[in-house]
C-alpha cells in the first residue's frame, strides 16, 4: 500500500482501473502487431508500460519496455516473441490484485 500512502480506497480504485484497462491495452497492441504496424505497437507498448508502472507491476513494465524497444528497432520477431508473455503476466497481476489487494 506504500504507492498510495496507505489509503485503501485509493488503492482499490487504482487496481480496479488497472484491471479494466490493461486487457484492452494488450488487445490493442496485439491487433497492431497482427497488422504489422510497428509504430502503433511501439506506442501501445509505451502505454502499457506507463499503466503498469503506475501500480509498480515491474515484470509487466519491463516486458512492455522490451516490446517498445524491439518495435522501435523494427525487430518484429522479437516483438512477437515478447508479446506472447503479455497475457500470462497480465493474468498473474490481476490474480494477485484479486487475492491480495482488493480484499485487504
Amino acid at each position: 500500500m506504500e504507492i498510495v500512502g496507505g489509503k485503501k480506497e485509493i488503492l482499490e480504485k487504482l487496481m480496479s482501473i488497472f484491471k479494466k484497462t490493461i486487457p484492452i491495452q494488450i488487445n490493442e497492441l496485439k491487433i497492431s502487431l497482427n497488422n504489422k504496424y510497428l509504430d502503433q505497437v511501439m506506442r501501445k507498448a509505451h502505454r502499457i508500460k506507463s499503466t503498469s508502472l503506475n501500480i509498480r507491476a515491474d515484470a509487466l513494465t519491463n516486458l512492455a519496455l522490451r516490446i517498445e524497444k524491439a518495435a522501435r528497432e523494427s525487430n518484429i520477431n522479437e516483438v512477437m516473441r515478447l508479446a506472447k508473455g503479455l497475457d500470462k503476466e497480465c493474468h498473474r497481476i490481476i490474480e494477485y490484485i484479486e487475492e491480495k489487494i482488493i480484499f485487504m
